[in-house]
C-alpha cells in the first residue's frame, strides 16, 4: 500500500540537498528518515510508559536513604527515577556525569 504526504517545497528541498549528499533520492532518504523518527517515537513511548509505574519503596535499596542528602534538585521527586540518573538513560549522558 502507498500513500502520498504534500510537503512544503521548503522542507522537499531540505531533504533533497540531505539525500543527495548521502548518494540517496529524495524518496528513499525520506523513507529512511520517518523509519527511524517511528522508532523513536516507540522507544520515547516506552520510556514514558515506564516512569508511570508507581515507585515502591520496598523494592528499592535505595530508599532508606531518600532525604538524607541534599541533591541540589529543584526535582524533588528525582529519587524515584535514580535509575535513569545513574544509568545515564537520556540525552548525552552529561547530566549523569558522563563526559564522553
Amino acid at each position: 500500500m502507498s500513500h502520498v504526504f504534500q510537503l512544503p517545497d521548503d522542507i522537499y528541498s531540505e531533504i533533497a540537498t540531505y539525500a543527495e549528499q548521502h548518494g540517496q533520492t529524495p524518496d528513499a532518504f525520506l523513507i529512511t528518515l520517518v523509519k527511524e523518527s517511528v522508532e523513536q517515537l516507540k522507544h520515547t513511548d516506552k520510556m514514558a510508559a515506564i516512569r508511570k509505574v508507581n515507585y515502591d519503596p520496598t523494592h528499592d535499596p535505595l530508599a532508606p536513604f531518600i532525604g538524607s542528602v541534599d541533591s541540589g534538585e529543584e526535582d524533588s521527586g528525582w529519587i524515584e527515577r535514580h535509575d535513569e540518573y545513574f544509568a545515564g538513560s537520556e540525552g548525552s549522558g552529561e547530566r549523569y556525569g558522563n563526559t564522553k
